[in-house]
C-alpha cells in the first residue's frame, strides 16, 4: 500500500487514505483538514414487459406486485422511487448504489419477482418476463 509522503522531510504524512477526513501540517506549520467526499446518484427509469407482451399483470396482481418489487429493491440496497405499469409491462424509477450494476439490479428485480409470482399465484405457472435486449 502506498502512503502519501511529506515531500519536505520524506516521511509518511498523517493523511490517511480512505478516511473521510484527515489532517496534515501545512507549510506554515498549521494543521489543515482535508475532507474527502464522493457522491453518486444513479437514477434509472426501467421498463420491462411480460413475455410476448401478454396482458397477464391484471389489477389484482399489480396491487401485490408493485409493493413486492419495492421490497426486492430495499433488500438489495436500491430505492424504488416509483412503481407502476399496465397489464403487459412495468415501470420502475430506481436509485441504485454505486456498488450495484444496472444489469444486476434488473436481474434481481425480474428474477425474484418472477419466482414470487410462480410460488404465490399457481395460475400464473407460465408467467415470464421478456428477455432483455442486448
Amino acid at each position: 500500500m502506498h502512503l502519501p509522503v511529506d515531500e519536505k522531510d520524506n516521511k509518511p504524512s498523517d493523511l490517511s487514505l480512505g478516511s473521510p477526513s484527515a489532517t496534515k501540517m501545512s507549510p506554515a506549520g498549521t494543521k489543515e483538514r482535508n475532507i474527502v467526499h464522493s457522491f453518486t446518484s444513479c437514477l434509472m427509469h426501467c421498463v420491462w414487459a411480460a413475455k410476448e407482451r401478454r396482458p397477464l399483470i391484471k389489477p389484482d396482481l399489480q396491487q401485490r406486485l408493485w409493493p413486492y418489487l419495492g421490497g426486492i429493491a430495499r433488500e438489495n440496497k436500491m430505492k424504488a422511487l416509483a412503481i407502476d405499469g399496465v397489464e403487459d409491462h412495468v415501470h420502475v424509477l430506481l436509485s441504485i448504489p454505486a456498488t450495484l450494476s444496472v444489469a444486476k439490479s434488473i436481474q434481481l428485480l425480474k428474477g425474484n419477482s418472477s419466482k414470487w409470482i410462480h410460488d404465490t399465484f399457481k395460475q400464473h405457472w407460465d408467467f415470464e418476463w421478456q428477455l432483455s435486449q442486448r
